[in-house]
């Protein structure tokens, strides 16, 4: 196989993530487009992008990585807890991939991000393993081993809220196309594996270096496809410096020369990893799978590469096996097998880690409840779900959070993320590729109750959902004019049909359901939205100066109209008062908002710290054309801090005019600025009304009385019963 020059992938953004996997020079003009990034962090760069400097690519990717950053510190945390508590039980155990690998390979340990953590024990401790995490306070539940399972995918959860995967490993190399490869393999690893009571992630057992490669080369390139982490993973061991005689006699007492080549090939080739002259040539055999990879993989873009379709060249994958007998037995086997093959990988490692049932949880069956969501952003309805999966999560009824587009984390953290694409298909109002994975996604995981939050998730559900669940649609925004087309208002008309139960997050939501979408008034309950009181402690708001606060939160788009913000806080200075405007949140309007604002406005972009800046604000204004039930007057109310909103749906139901704060018609500027101003003038009533709107949303808005009433509409639809 030809090295460097002949890899070179024709698409653009191709091309540049894998110069910037090699550590490369990259040319780029602009920022990676939210599909770029998606696809970037699905080969593991996320890290790679935030410190690599550039000025266009590291800002885009630092929100993620640090996000993801704090998760993985959470996550070491967790790892060291378990890897004491298994060696005070006697229990041997080893890190592989993940936090090891970053600390053992990397000369910057920051470039290689991880999502969950790989443990590995010896096969006759597994079960003193399991009973040791099955007493720790962070295990979620221990799930049933599968029949062929090489491993137990044990969910942990920190006290935070924080959910991540613990892989119980007992062999690195039982890959089914192996059939029989290094066996023997691990065992002889522990026999020569060295005590680090001290090492930085928690008292473990080293591996010898060869055992440690020869799985990094297998998983490379049995994982279903080629994530270019992986290789760099690769790239980084050679540079650190390895013993090249060592591997390759290990490659050959295991039987994996073939592996081991083609995976230093694609590392040399693609990633510049320095392989010395002359090692590929003496690992590799003369064999029709070997040659066929040689000739396929420098024209195969592997940043768009799909492992789990059926082409020649994922064949020639299946085939890697030194031993011919096994080679002829595979290419027998390998047709008729695709097919459950491919639902197996599209059930586990695409779709992210469901949780205890979901992963054949042990002891009697529990009921399943999917909420699904189309992307994770930092929004309410995120937030709001997040808040219920982890609320309504319990020992019978198990709630799990979806995700159909590809996305970063962001608010809601989903539990499985789906991964379709963002492309033409979602801009134009209906993605085939995402039906499909859902319709595929929910006849494996069989949930008793899907949760659709929002029309769009609707869209989906109404289609995918089996007729053996039940499916509750969410209606959390207002349709606007989006349902003015007779023909639309049928579809929608349609869709809805399906829904078992439609719960509406405010009165006006009910209206809409009842008039566009007719539903009946017996399959619908209101359920408002709720936010928990302990995440917003009240601070004293009297300060020596006159000058006054006003704070909008929210996706910076143009329904919540962000710039008539800015023309509010310019007209309360032109009438004389000391007004400084705050802006929070992200959307597509940030970059402007910020070219526009003046000294007198501060725009922060997205923010995680909300309860610290409604404490720092007077007045909370939202100038919003179109809501459902706006979340972020409740976290005002909470606050005890008044708002000034315009009059949208769910408003009055949170704010009670001239006692919690002020409620202005939507097109009406005059009044918003009046109403405003009143506030703005009259420390004393906003300090009056800031206490009148927490008693009224503690008396009406928690989180808690949200999930109480979840729990009794939901065991009333998957009893069958009606309103």
């Amino acid at each position: 196989m030809e090295r460097a020059t002949a890899w070179v992938p024709r698409r653009r953004d191709s091309r540049l993530l894998l110069a910037l996997a090699a550590g490369r020079p990259v040319a780029a003009e602009r920022q990676l487009t939210e599909a770029e990034l998606a696809t970037a962090s699905r080969h593991g760069l996320l890290g790679v992008l935030a410190h690599s400097g550039h000025p266009y690519l590291a800002p885009a990717a630092l929100p993620a990585y640090s996000r993801l950053a704090a998760r993985q510190q959470v996550m070491e945390r967790l790892l060291r807890h378990i890897l004491e508590c298994l060696a005070m039980h006697g229990v041997r155990a080893t890190v592989v991939k993940g936090p090891a690998l970053a600390r053992w390979a990397y000369r910057d340990p920051r470039l290689r991000t991880f999502t969950d953590v790989d443990l590995l024990v010896p096969a006759g401790e597994v079960d003193a393993a399991l009973e040791v995490l099955r007493r720790e306070e962070v295990t979620v539940g221990i799930p049933r081993k599968k029949p062929k399972a090489d491993k137990r995918n044990i969910p942990l959860a920190d006290p935070s809220g924080i959910r991540f995967t613990l892989d119980l490993h007992w062999d690195l190399f039982s890959y089914t196309q192996l059939r029989g490869c290094a066996a023997g393999a691990i065992d002889d690893a522990w026999k020569r594996g060295v005590w680090a009571p001290d090492h930085a992630l928690g008292p473990m057992w080293l591996l010898p270096d060869e055992t440690q490669v020869g799985f990094l080369a297998t998983h490379a390139l049995l994982d279903h496809r080629f994530r270019l982490i992986l290789f760099r993973d690769l790239a980084e061991v050679a540079a650190r410096g390895i013993d090249w005689g060592q591997l390759d006699e290990f490659s050959n007492r295991f039987g994996l020369r073939s592996t081991g080549y083609v995976a230093w090939s694609i590392a040399a080739a693609a990633v510049g990893a320095d392989v010395p002259d002359g090692v590929l040539a003496k690992m590799r055999l003369r064999t029709m799978p070997l040659a066929i990879a040689d000739r396929l993989l420098p024209r195969t873009d592997l940043v768009q590469f799909d492992g789990h379709s059926a082409d020649l060249l994922n064949l020639a994958m299946v085939l890697l096996h030194d031993r011919w007998t096994a080679r002829a037995a595979l290419l027998v086997q390998a047709p008729l097998s695709f097919p459950s093959w491919l639902r197996r990988v599209e059930q586990e490692p695409d779709h992210g880690r469901v949780g205890r049932s979901l992963a054949g949880g042990e002891g009697p069956p529990v009921r399943r409840v999917l909420h699904l969501l189309p992307v994770d952003i930092v929004r309410g309805a995120q937030t709001y779900a997040k808040s219920m999966r982890d609320l309504l999560d319990s020992e019978d009824i198990e709630h799990r959070t979806v995700t159909i587009f590809e996305s970063e984390p962001g608010a809601l953290n989903a539990d499985v993320n789906l991964g379709a694409p963002r492309g033409r298909g979602r801009r134009w109002g209906f993605s085939p590729i995402a039906g499909i994975r859902l319709w595929w996604f929910l006849r494996h995981t069989r949930p008793d109750v899907v949760v659709a939050h929002g029309g769009e998730s609707l869209k989906y559900a109404a289609l995918a959902t089996p007729r053996s669940a039940r499916l509750v649609y969410y209606k959390i925004g207002a349709a606007g004019s989006r349902l003015d087309a007779a023909w639309r208002r049928r579809l929608y008309q349609i869709l809805v049909s399906r829904a078992d139960r439609v719960v509406g997050v405010s009165a006006e939501m009910l209206t809409e359901s009842d008039v566009l979408l007719s539903v009946p008034p017996d399959q619908t309950v209101l359920i408002p939205n709720g936010r928990d009181p302990s995440r917003f402690p009240v601070h004293d708001r009297r300060r020596a100066t006159d000058q006054v606060t006003l704070l909008l939160l929210g996706r910076l788009e143009e329904s919540k109209r962000p710039g008539l913000f800015l023309e509010l806080v310019a007209e309360l200075r032109r009438r004389g008062i000391d007004a400084r405007g705050v802006i929070a949140g992200d959307g597509p309007l940030l970059e402007e908002l910020r070219s526009r604002a003046d000294g007198h406005v501060t725009v922060l972009g997205r923010r995680d710290d909300v309860p610290e800046l409604l404490n720092a604000a007077d007045i909370l204004v939202l100038v919003s054309l179109q809501e459902g039930m706006p979340g972020v007057l409740i976290e005002a109310g909470m606050a005890a801090l008044p708002s000034v909103t315009t009059d949208v749906e769910g408003a009055r139901a949170v704010v009670e005019e001239g006692v919690t704060g002020l409620v202005v018609p939507r097109h009406d500027f005059d009044r918003l600025v009046e109403a405003t101003e009143s506030l703005a003038r009259d420390p004393d009533l906003r300090r009056r009304m800031g206490e009148a709107a927490r008693g009224r949303c503690l008396e009406r808005f928690t989180l808690e009385a949200s999930a109480r009433r979840w729990t009794e509409e939901l065991e009333r639809v998957m009893a069958g019963g009606e309103r």
